[in-house]
């Protein structure tokens, strides 16, 4: 049966740029973040999954906005929703990307200007960003559904 996946995801930005992670297998890129779990708050599954995907130490700031994106994936319907949170980190920063704790993921740095040309995944996330680092409004919902 298809249900939907509740996404936290951590906006993470130092001098115009913003921390990803870039799948090996796939190639998607998306900020830092996953599946929140049954009992979870999305506040508390983006600073476990920092920890798990590279060890950083985060704390989660303000919301930023909300993403709705539904998509085919090896035949399988999924529709997400990624709440998005700014985010500051606390052990490490700018140039040094924190070192990858999962074999299948690279972290890095990325200009924001130039989100748009990364496919940044869910795609209106860069709009997101965008908005986020030019002091627009917060609480913002983005769909691919329409």
């Amino acid at each position: 049966m298809p249900y939907i996946h509740i996404i936290g995801r951590a906006i993470i930005l130092i001098h115009h740029n913003v921390l990803l992670a870039r799948d090996r297998i796939e190639g998607h890129v998306y900020p830092p973040g996953g599946h929140v779990e049954y009992g979870e708050s999305a506040h508390d599954a983006i600073i476990r999954e920092a920890s798990e995907e590279f060890g950083g130490e985060i704390t989660v700031g303000p919301f930023l906005g909300a993403i709705e994106h539904a998509f085919d994936y090896q035949s399988e319907k999924i529709h997400e929703v990624s709440f998005v949170f700014a985010a500051t980190p606390l052990n490490f920063a700018y140039p040094k990307p924190p070192i990858s704790r999962e074999s299948r993921l690279d972290i890095f740095w990325y200009p924001v200007g130039a989100l748009k040309a990364i496919g940044l995944l869910p795609p209106p996330m860069a709009e997101l960003i965008d908005r986020h680092v030019n002091g627009s409004e917060t609480g913002m919902w983005f769909s691919t559904l329409r």
